[in-house]
């Protein structure tokens, strides 16, 4: 609403020059919130910014946190079904600072931070069910694993290539030739 020749309206110039104090205690609020507090839209609100572009404003799209309109109170699911929770200052969170609920869980039950290497293992297989009656403390991801494939029977194909693969990763270990330390296994032998 700016006539290159002639600058700013006068109504528009005095209504800016009411607001501006306002704007200026306020300068930590987001367009919509300040446009709550004086009746204005969001829009005003932003062209009011762009008619006086001197005035420090917040430029934090949507904010942070509850602020945002996406927010969902600090809980959300990762791609594996886990529950996060956002916790700031955990010394095992990631770089959002969002740490496993079902491990904060565990924490509370024993009273201090779980090791890097212990697992909790969810009784009833459901990641999203954090109860602690649900939830088991164990040493290392070994014990997790007998869990995980206690009662599962696989194909000779299959158990032939799981013996490869443990047999291609201790040579790697070992430093020897596949060839030179291979020795027939159950699996192996043809019947």
């Amino acid at each position: 609403m700016t006539n290159p020749r002639r600058g700013p309206r006068p109504k528009t110039e005095q209504r800016d020059s009411q607001y501006r104090q306002f704007f200026l205690d306020y300068a930590e609020l987001n367009q919509s919130e300040l446009g709550e507090r004086i009746g204005w839209s969001r829009k005003m609100v932003q062209r009011f910014y762009e008619r006086n572009p001197d005035i420090p404003r917040n430029h934090i799209r949507g904010g942070f946190g509850p602020r945002n309109g996406s927010w969902n109170g600090g809980r959300t699911v990762d791609k594996h079904g886990y529950v996060l929770i956002r916790v700031k200052g955990h010394p095992h969170a990631n770089s959002h600072n969002y740490v496993r609920e079902h491990r904060l869980a565990m924490e509370k039950m024993i009273g201090r931070y779980l090791e890097p290497h212990e697992i909790v293992h969810h009784k009833n297989g459901k990641k999203g069910d954090n109860r602690p009656d649900n939830l088991e403390l164990l040493e290392s991801n070994a014990e997790n694993l007998r869990y995980a494939w206690t009662g599962k029977h696989h194909s000779i194909e299959t158990r032939r290539k799981m013996s490869q693969s443990a047999k291609a990763l201790w040579n790697r270990r070992l430093g020897g030739t596949p060839a030179a330390n291979r020795t027939p296994s159950r699996v192996d032998v043809p019947r």
